[in-house]
Parts: structure tokens; sequence; C-alpha cells
């Protein structure tokens, strides 16, 4: 149901983070089941893909931050 690039983004997340993101997902996969409107499902969808995106975003800051650390740990 979901996409492999979702996938990809879950794995360069920190396991705690990870955790809540796929209870989240798995939440809104048992509502999209309960729910009759086409309308309804679309608008999850729309709110997966805005946290799919933000979750890009996280990986790329926390890569950024952890290059930074490694360039500070550097003599």
């Amino acid at each position: 149901m979901y996409s492999t690039r979702l996938f990809r983004l879950l794995e360069q997340v920190e396991p705690p983070t990870r955790e809540a993101l796929i209870a989240l997902l798995e939440e809104f996969e048992k509502r999209s089941e309960e729910i009759a409107s086409g309308r309804e499902i679309r608008k999850i969808w729309e709110v997966l893909d805005r946290v799919g995106q933000e979750l890009q975003e996280l990986a790329e800051a926390q890569k950024r931050t952890e290059q930074r650390l490694e360039e500070l740990a550097e003599p």
C-alpha cells in the first residue's frame, strides 16, 4: 500500500521516530479501510504525502547534523 520511497525514507530516521511514524501509518491504513468516502481517503493520502516530504526533510537535516558533528569532532 505504501511506496518504496516512503520505506526508504523511514530507514533513514532514528528508531523511536520510525516506530512512531509506522504506528501513524498503520492507523491511517486502519482508518482508510473504515472510511466510505473517496474524498476522505484522498485527504488522508494528501497528509501521507506531506508526512513523506517532511520525513525526507528530516532525514536530510539529520545527515547535515551528522556531517557537522563529524567536522567538529575532527582535530
